[in-house]
């Protein structure tokens, strides 16, 4: 797990986008590289050179593999479905007043078919349309371009340094209502090295109560974002999401 926290849902960053194989039919593998084939290669770093992020505001073109899988709980037992896209991105740099940097991200995300006739999963949880910025204290990820770069939202700080804050949550809705119901919620952010060298930065939020707390994670290398996950929980139902670097 990234961080201590309990959570059924919660697992190792960045898990290599897997095929499913299934007893009566096998969904094809999309072309290009093998998206089961596990976490991309990293981009290695020169003896002593310091971790860049100079590839996220390079203009270029990429695509990510997605993947979702359905989780119910039941009395008689726990059942599984499985969804894959292709998500094709556009990363374009944005003039900027120096030292900051900024460039645009949109990516399309499109359902691979499923042959056992399924459902595509309905469009794919993880939004990539926004902006990073980077100044020389850190990077950020913002939906506009003018949106205020929070200390507590900082993604990676520069050079990047591992970390782990939590906030605790009042949610003033509930302040006149059972006092158990939002008790441990807090919003916990954390960034740290994982062991092939990526540097990962994960948000997620614990409404407290018992509840199950969503999570969203990115993970980058030298060339740019490479991997991440995502999920969310209601009841007895759960979603995770994954993408990987094709």
């Amino acid at each position: 797990m990234l961080i201590g926290i309990t959570s059924r849902r919660l697992r190792a960053l960045g898990p290599g986008v897997a095929a499913l194989a299934m007893v009566a039919c096998h969904r094809p593998t999309p072309s290009g590289p093998d998206p089961g084939a596990g976490t991309p290669v990293l981009a290695p770093l020169a003896p002593g050179s310091a971790f860049s992020v100079d590839g996220l505001f390079t203009a270029r073109t990429f695509q990510l593999a997605g993947k979702k899988v359905f989780t119910s709980y039941g009395e008689d037992g726990t059942s599984e479905s499985e969804h894959h896209w292709l998500i094709a991105c556009k990363q374009v740099p944005v003039v900027a007043p120096p030292p900051r940097r900024i460039a645009e991200v949109s990516c399309e995300a499109e359902p691979v078919p499923d042959p056992c006739g399924g459902s595509n999963g309905g469009p794919f949880d993880i939004d990539f349309d926004a902006y990073w910025v980077a100044t020389p204290a850190g990077l950020w990820q913002v939906a506009n371009v003018d949106d205020p770069l929070e200390p507590i939202a900082m993604m990676l700080s520069l050079p990047p340094v591992a970390r782990h804050d939590e906030v605790p949550v009042v949610d003033d809705d509930d302040a006149d209502g059972d006092p158990d119901d939002d008790q441990g919620a807090r919003d916990v952010y954390e960034t740290k090295q994982s062991p092939d060298g990526a540097w990962c930065h994960m948000e997620l939020s614990d409404p407290g109560g018992g509840a199950e707390a969503s999570y969203q994670s990115w993970c980058f290398d030298a060339t740019g974002l490479i991997t991440g996950t995502a999920g969310d929980g209601h009841g007895a139902n759960t979603w995770e999401s994954s993408f990987t670097l094709r």
